[in-house]
């Protein structure tokens, strides 16, 4: 019985778009964004609240990509972008399809 609990905790959790997070999982599962479509953020002139609706990227990126803009004026390039602390390689791959320069 209470593993039924559990069972139907977790199933109400997951109707609802709840998430669990896996202990050692460093990033959550993405799904196939072919057929939906994707907001992009310009990364040159976005505000710290909107640069956090980008997967991944929390208030810490955030404001690393503010800062950024702040000293060099603008991204102009992924590879830029892979210059804030916090956005390696992995959060590139994802990020790239919601950013625009």
């Amino acid at each position: 019985s209470q593993e039924k609990k559990v069972i139907i905790f977790l199933c109400a959790l997951f109707a609802v778009g709840g998430t669990l997070r896996i202990a050692g999982a460093k990033y959550k599962h993405t799904e196939v964004l072919s057929d939906k479509k994707v907001f992009k953020v310009n990364i040159n002139e976005a505000g710290i609240e909107e640069l956090e609706k980008i997967p991944f990227i929390g208030p810490k990126t955030a404001q690393g990509i503010v800062n950024y803009r702040k000293t060099r004026k603008s991204f102009s390039s992924l590879k830029d972008l892979g210059s804030i602390k916090g956005i390696g390689e992995k959060k590139l791959n994802i990020i790239k399809k919601f950013v625009i320069f």
